[in-house]
C-alpha cells in the first residue's frame, strides 16, 4: 500500500505516512514505551517491539491495537522471531505468543537485528561478538558468517542491522566503527565519537567530556574516532623487549625509544640518552619536521593531480566509446 511506518523512541510514538510524507495515523499508549523496531506480516498487520516496556504490540493497517504479545521478524508460517539483547537469546513464537523454540550459544552475544531469506532461514547479527548467525526455521545453527574485525581486518565490526533486498540476492549489513569502551564495561551501549590515545579507549560524547573534567585525565590526547578506526597511526607505549616496562628514554645513537631496563643494559655505552620529553623539545620547529611536512604536502598534491587526470581520462574514453556503440 506504499505506506511508511516509523517510530520515535524518545516520544513513544509510531507514525504511518504515505510516500508523499502525509501523516495517515499515529499510535501511542501508556505501555508503548521505547518503540525501536517493527515488522509487517502478509496481511499488513504491524508488530512493534518496545525496548523500555518489553512489549510486542500488534496493530492492523489502520493503527488500532489488536493485542499485546510479547526485535521481531515475521516468517511465512506466521512465526515471530524476537531477540533479547542483554540475555543473548533469540525466541521464535507464534501469533498467539506461544514460544516455539529459543536459541542461545556462547558466541551469540548481543543479538540486535535479524532478517529472513526466501526459505525462512534466519540471519541474526550480534553486536558484541561481531557475528552473523544463520539459523534454520526450526532454530538449528547452520553457519556463522562473520568474524571479529580484530581477527580479520577485512570483516565488519559490530554489525547492528541486516536486511535482504527484494529478491533475496543481496544481504545488506550495517556496522558501526566502535562502541564507547567505558560504557561497554558497565553494560551500556553508546557510539564512540573520540579516541583517547593515552588510554587507548574509544569514548562516547559524554565520556569524552568526563575525560576532560577529571584532573588526572585532562591532558590526555583525544582524536576523532574515525582516525583511530582507520588505523592511520598506531602508538606503542611499552618496550617490545620488556612488555611490562614503559618507553621512557630516547637514544640518539640508535635513534630509538627504550625503556629503563634497555637504557641500562643495551644502551649503557651510548653517549646520549635523554628522557623522551627532553629529546622532543623543539621538534615542532625542527628542520626535519619541516622537510617531512613539505614532502607530505607534495605527495598529497601529486595524488590529487593523479585523481584529476584519471577522471579526465575516463571522460575521454566515454566519448570515444559512444560512437563505437552506435555502429
Amino acid at each position: 500500500m506504499d505506506m511508511i511506518y516509523c517510530c520515535e523512541a524518545d516520544k513513544n510514538t509510531i507514525h504511518c505516512i504515505d510516500i508523499n510524507g502525509t501523516d495517515i495515523f499515529s499510535y501511542k499508549s501508556p505501555d508503548f514505551e521505547g518503540p525501536v523496531d517493527l515488522a509487517l506480516d502478509d496481511r499488513e498487520n504491524m508488530y512493534e517491539i518496545t525496548r523500555k516496556s518489553n512489549k510486542l504490540h500488534r496493530l492492523p493497517s489502520d493503527g488500532k491495537l489488536i493485542d499485546i504479545l510479547l526485535k521481531t521478524e515475521i516468517g511465512k508460517m506466521d512465526m515471530i522471531y524476537c531477540s533479547e539483547l542483554y540475555k543473548n537469546t533469540l525466541h521464535c513464537i507464534d501469533i498467539n505468543g506461544t514460544v516455539i523454540f529459543s536459541y542461545k550459544s556462547t558466541s551469540f552475544d548481543g543479538p540486535v537485528d535479524m532478517t529472513l531469506d526466501g526459505k525462512d532461514n534466519l540471519y541474526v547479527t550480534t553486536l558484541r561478538s561481531n557475528k552473523l548467525h544463520l539459523l534454520s526455521s526450526d532454530g538449528k545453527l547452520l553457519d556463522i558468517l562473520l568474524k571479529k574485525l580484530r581477527e580479520n581486518k577485512d570483516e565488519l565490526n559490530e554489525p547492528n542491522a541486516v536486511a535482504f533486498n527484494e529478491n533475496y540476492i543481496k544481504l545488506v549489513i550495517m556496522a558501526t566503527s566502535q562502541k564507547c569502551g567505558p560504557c561497554y564495561r558497565v553494560d551500556k551501549l553508546a557510539s564512540a565519537v573520540k579516541f583517547c590515545t593515552d588510554c587507548e579507549d574509544p569514548l562516547c560524547a559524554d565520556c569524552a567530556i568526563m575525560h576532560k573534567a577529571i584532573k588526572s585525565l585532562a591532558l590526555h590526547h583525544l582524536t576523532d574516532e574515525d582516525v583511530q578506526t582507520d588505523k592511520a597511526f598506531s602508538i606503542r607505549r611499552n618496550c617490545s623487549d620488556h612488555p611490562d616496562m614503559g618507553l621512557e628514554f630516547y637514544c640518539s645513537n640508535h635513534e630509538k625509544l627504550c625503556c629503563r631496563t634497555c637504557s641500562v643494559n643495551t644502551h649503557r655505552t651510548c653517549g646520549n640518552i635523554l628522557p623522551i620529553d627532553v629529546a622532543a623539545r623543539g621538534i615542532k620547529t625542527s628542520v626535519l619536521l619541516n622537510d617531512v611536512t613539505a614532502d607530505l604536502k607534495g605527495l598529497l598534491k601529486t595524488a590529487g593531480q593523479l585523481v584529476e587526470d584519471r577522471a579526465k581520462t575516463w571522460k575521454t574514453l566515454e566519448k570515444i566509446k559512444r560512437p563505437l556503440y552506435k555502429r
